[in-house]
């Protein structure tokens, strides 16, 4: 059996078994376990869940629907319960960083994500997309970037590209998406590398090439394509970008080498590829 075996009823302990929501592993210290129960209660174990102890009797409100840990922090533990609830002590105090998230913005949230470099960033995951803060939960603002309309996500986990920070998002029936994740410390991080920015697929190309772009802030391109010689072959304006990617047609080209110049904003890239 994982999970305490008695639970709170009216502010006093009962000898009720509880229904487990959520239970999540400190990630730097295994022995530290914490769990959220249906009647609102987040239960801690230090010795890999043969005991557990209520850490949360101020703030029971509702079900206890998920649990996130700091990866390198134990103490440092983040839970929803009808509000955003946050303990830097190891479960001894904790404080509503609830802030400006409703209801309507969130309906429930489903996972929750601290930032594996930075304290303040946490990521949520809800019935309605991806909200993040960069203050410690002060202030949230919307992070769903292209995901679709009214996503439900169900997990999210960041990983390292090309010494890039990536949150990947795991929808109920929306498919799998990606993102930059936000880096304070690195604020020019999306103009450094053209091979993370930017791809083309297929290379070789036969009729359509799709080109993908790694900056959420991007919504339309105008692309030039010129060949070896360095002439003007083709040139396509106010190509709308949907979901990071644009599909271009590129029938009418004949077979050879040439280079696109990808122009959004302030930002140029120039890729080569060939055509079948």
């Amino acid at each position: 059996v994982m999970g305490p075996l008695r639970t709170y009823g009216g502010g006093v302990l009962k000898n009720w078994q509880v229904n487990i929501y959520s239970l999540a592993i400190a990630p730097s210290n295994p022995s530290v376990l914490y769990c959220g129960s249906e009647t609102g209660v987040l239960f801690k174990s230090t010795d890999k869940g043969l005991n557990w102890t209520s850490v949360n009797d101020a703030l029971i409100k509702n079900a206890v629907s998920c649990i996130g840990i700091h990866p390198s922090d134990p103490n440092t533990v983040y839970a929803y319960s009808g509000a955003m609830i946050k303990s830097t002590d190891g479960g001894n105090s904790f404080t509503d960083i609830t802030g400006n998230l409703t209801n309507d913005s969130l309906v429930d949230v489903n996972i929750i994500v601290p930032d594996p470099t930075d304290s303040n960033i946490i990521y949520i995951g809800g019935d309605l997309g991806v909200f993040a803060t960069i203050d410690g939960g002060v202030t949230w603002f919307n992070f769903s970037n292209h995901l679709p309309t009214y996503a439900y996500i169900h997990d999210m986990e960041f990983t390292f590209i090309n010494g890039y920070k990536y949150l990947f998002i795991s929808t109920a029936g929306r498919g799998v998406w990606y993102s930059r994740a936000i880096d304070m410390n690195n604020k020019t991080q999306y103009n450094v590398s053209d091979e993370v920015i930017c791809k083309i697929a297929p290379n070789p190309v036969n009729d359509f090439m799709n080109i993908s772009i790694d900056d959420a802030t991007v919504e339309k391109i105008n692309i030039k394509i010129y060949d070896l010689s360095g002439r003007l072959i083709q040139s396509l304006n106010s190509i709308i970008v949907d979901g990071f990617n644009a599909e271009i047609n590129c029938s009418g080209l004949k077979r050879g080498i040439y280079a696109a110049v990808i122009e959004y904003g302030n930002k140029k890239i120039s890729k080569k590829f060939v055509k079948n």
